[in-house]
């Protein structure tokens, strides 16, 4: 059962150290990652030190009353920034802050209209920061989806065969997901055989699989909310020279990062040696995003594992780790698992599923 007081309790102490009053809330995951609620069209307020508020419709009062113990619950029908302006002077906010990052500007503009005695701060990844690194709650629902979707990728891929489409595969693999328990798959699911897949994020289609080529498979299931991302690649018949070549390339890139990730490790050091390797091996070029990015509650979030970004490393954070190489007219090759990194090292979410 997820600690929603205790994550509600470590946002009111960076509001604190913010000098902020309350932070409205918006975005959807960050409802669900504080409250447990998935409720549309909806908000929350988390004050420094008072009761917090949920403002919701008529819709969602029976799954909002769940959580009355904790929050006022604000029904709207009417204008909801009327509400909060009173809920907030009910409760002297001076300063407001609001995820600068997902509210609408039209809804800004019904903010500052409200609102004319509060100060309005925009803030970014207040919530999401607290949501990079997982709690043990997190990291059991994160397992669980890789279990589903490690039975249901097992089952699939004894099916393909010359002649199926990757658009069968992709349903057959989306259902067998289900079966084994998600609510469904993670995103769209990604069955691309050479040359359509030097497109990293290539759509399914109806062209029947050939002998002879490769089939990059990227899939996620989804079990409670939580996702998991995964790419393997599946060669009908008689693997060709550079396939092997390339393949054995990006699987080395892919090792060295990955035996790097300890906590206190800049996360652009992981990209960096990923790159340069496959740099060095004459294919920097055709590597054409970052090495990977956080999964949870969002199938990307934060940390982003770039070149970029000079973070640490942290036990808890959960991420991909993709390299990849892509070459227009030829194909695609990817292999992407899943890394918790842990208080000594990491643990390979994803290395049960061969690659």
């Amino acid at each position: 059962m997820a600690n929603y007081t205790q994550r509600i309790k470590l946002l009111k102490t960076k509001l604190q150290r913010d000098g902020l009053d309350a932070l409205l809330i918006s975005k959807r995951e960050n409802i669900i990652y504080l409250t447990g609620l998935d409720i549309e069209s909806s908000s929350i307020i988390i004050t420094s030190g008072r009761k917090d508020i949920i403002i919701t419709d008529a819709r969602f009062a029976e799954e909002a009353s769940e959580k009355k113990g904790h929050f006022e619950i604000a029904l709207t029908n009417g204008s909801r920034y009327k509400i909060i302006n009173r809920l907030l002077k009910k409760r002297r906010i001076k300063k407001l802050g609001f995820e600068s990052n997902w509210l609408v500007y039209n809804n800004f503009l019904h903010l500052v209209k409200e609102l004319r005695r509060i100060t309005l701060v925009p803030k970014k990844y207040l919530v999401e920061d607290l949501r990079m690194v997982k709690d043990t709650d997190e990291i059991s629902l994160l397992k669980r989806s890789v279990s589903i979707l490690n039975k249901a990728f097992s089952r699939a891929k004894k099916r393909i065969a010359p002649g199926m489409t990757g658009a069968d595969m992709a349903i057959y693999l989306d259902n067998l997901m289900r079966r084994f328990g998600a609510g469904g798959p993670a995103f769209e699911t990604i069955v691309a055989q050479n040359p359509q897949s030097s497109r990293p994020h290539a759509k399914a289609t109806a062209a029947p699989f050939r002998r002879g080529s490769a089939i990059l498979m990227d899939m996620g299931a989804c079990y409670e909310r939580y996702n998991s991302d995964l790419t393997r690649l599946l060669f009908l018949g008689r693997i060709p020279t550079k396939f092997k070549y390339v393949y054995n390339i990006i699987k080395t890139a892919q090792k060295k990062a990955i035996e790097a990730i300890r906590p206190g490790t800049r996360i652009s050091e992981l990209d960096k040696m990923a790159r340069n390797y496959i740099t060095r091996k004459g294919f920097g070029r055709y590597f054409l995003h970052s090495l990977g990015h956080g999964v949870g509650l969002e199938i990307h979030e934060s940390p982003s594992i770039s070149r970029k970004n000079s973070e640490r490393l942290k036990p808890g954070m959960v991420f991909t780790v993709e390299p990849g190489i892509y070459i227009k007219g030829w194909g695609g090759l990817r292999i992407e698992d899943m890394v918790l990194v842990t208080e000594d090292g990491y643990e390979v979410l994803t290395d049960a599923i061969p690659k």
